[in-house]
């Protein structure tokens, strides 16, 4: 919620009941489940849906995915009022976090908080969510999507090491220099240099959880009859780093740059903070990329690169229409198969 200070009393009295005392209405719910399906048909038009959220997921995890975790038709159309009003009842007696950002000191908010009639003595412990195991990559694989378009996309999964927040200093400048801007050396390369690309991008991407793995994540976006040209321009910065001073001298810069000038404000702090702690460390990681990247050469990422990138097994995903797409050239890359997309939505 957000609103004047004076009116959080009030404002969290009126959330209580909404969670508690709310009424069926059925109209309503026939239009939510009307709008899900429409939402559903729409995201299987959309290129950036199916491949930036669908073929990633699939590439992770598998046919069973967080993506993918999700009511059938058939079961939604199933779903009564009364099941979903249960479960938004029962949160309250869950343990949970409260994050406020406002005049009211803490004592304030607690005294607030209890006076909720609906609060318990003691809390449940929240369900165990659903753990989605990240695949092993022992070859090769290539999942081609048919869709009609003149452009081909393509992205390269490689599944790499456990999140370490040592890393994230030389990850984040190392990106920087590699696959994050228009000064980058692959966009410099495949785009600039040899017009192979319309869009381009590269990195090192790190997870949102903690235990969970690292990934070298590269997209491309090129003409069909462009695919072979371009995915081996990608093969070869994955496998030996361009070197350019005058780059490298550009993403140190715009690293510190971006740290020391972008402030976190307002909820942004605490929502930073939730971001951390899921990532195992209680404290703002941006403090340790600004005091490390200053001492950090075009050897050290040269270095990151060599460790990380080259000679590894992924996972390609590619989305285009099938018949204009050099097959020939994607089993290259690997084992290529085909996904229809209600594999890819699981719906």
């Amino acid at each position: 919620m957000t609103g004047l200070g004076k009116n959080a009393p009030a404002a969290i009295r009126l959330l209580e009941n909404l969670l508690v005392d709310a009424k069926p209405d059925e109209e309503t719910l026939a239009k939510l489940k009307a709008g899900v399906i429409k939402e559903r048909t729409d995201a299987k038009l959309s290129k950036n849906k199916i491949l930036f959220d669908g073929l990633i997921n699939y590439g992770k995890y598998g046919p069973i995915s967080p993506f993918t975790n999700v009511l059938s038709n058939e079961e939604l159309e199933k779903v009564t009022s009364q099941e979903l009003l249960d479960e938004v009842r029962n949160l309250l007696q869950y343990r949970h976090r409260v994050l406020y950002c406002g005049p009211a000191s803490s004592a304030e908010v607690l005294s607030e908080l209890h006076a909720v009639r609906h609060y318990p003595q003691s809390f449940k412990n929240p369900p165990e969510s659903d753990s989605f195991k990240e695949l092993e990559q022992p070859d090769n694989l290539v999942y081609v999507v048919d869709y009609d378009m003149t452009q081909a996309e393509v992205i390269m999964l490689t599944k790499d090491a456990l999140y370490d927040p040592s890393m994230v200093p030389i990850v984040t400048l190392f990106n920087e220099y590699y696959g994050g801007g228009m000064s980058s050396v692959v966009f410099q390369e495949l785009r600039e240099a040899k017009a192979l690309a319309y869009a381009v991008f590269s990195g090192y991407s790190a997870p949102k959880q903690k235990g969970r793995s690292n990934y070298i994540f590269s997209y491309i976006g090129t003409q069909s009859d462009k695919l072979p040209e371009a995915l081996e321009g990608m093969r070869k910065l994955m496998t030996d780093l361009p070197k350019s001073t005058k780059l490298f001298a550009s993403a140190k810069n715009g690293t510190l740059q971006e740290k020391s000038t972008n402030r976190l404000t307002k909820t942004e702090i605490l929502l930073n903070y939730e971001d951390a702690l899921r990532l195992g460390h209680r404290y703002d990681i941006r403090k340790d990329i600004y005091r490390d990247v200053p001492a950090m050469s075009l050897a050290d990422i040269t270095q990151f690169h060599t460790k990380h990138f080259p000679d590894k097994k992924q996972v390609m995903l590619v989305l285009g229409k099938s018949c204009n797409l050099d097959m020939e050239t994607l089993r290259k890359y690997g084992t290529v198969r085909e996904l229809t997309l209600k594999e890819v939505f699981g719906y």
